[in-house]
């Protein structure tokens, strides 16, 4: 059922962040990862129902490169455009339709 697999994906997405999160062993990052955690997972079946999941496993991976390679610039650099990404596909200013899978 497509209904499960959002949730699945929705979940899994989620907790890729926390494993990150777990990762750093940074206590802000932590507490900052459970802040948006709350937020996002409220309404995370309905934004990978919107902007699919090409998006975020495209992003998931570019953040896992740069983590094996131990470069927080690109982590950051990364995660801005992934968020500047979902902002974008999301905002209802912008219009755009969600990618597909």
């Amino acid at each position: 059922d497509s209904k499960d697999d959002i949730r699945r994906f929705a979940q899994a997405d989620l907790d890729f962040h926390l494993y990150l999160a777990r990762a750093t062993h940074n206590p802000l990052i932590l507490e900052a990862n459970s802040i948006v955690r709350d937020v996002l997972s409220a309404t995370m079946d309905q934004i990978v129902t919107k902007a699919g999941n090409r998006a975020g496993l495209y992003y998931h991976r570019k953040l896992l490169d740069a983590v094996s390679r131990h470069d927080g610039q690109e982590c950051g650099r990364v995660m801005q455009e992934h968020v500047d990404h979902n902002y974008e596909l999301l905002s209802p200013q912008t219009g755009r339709k969600g990618e597909e899978e």
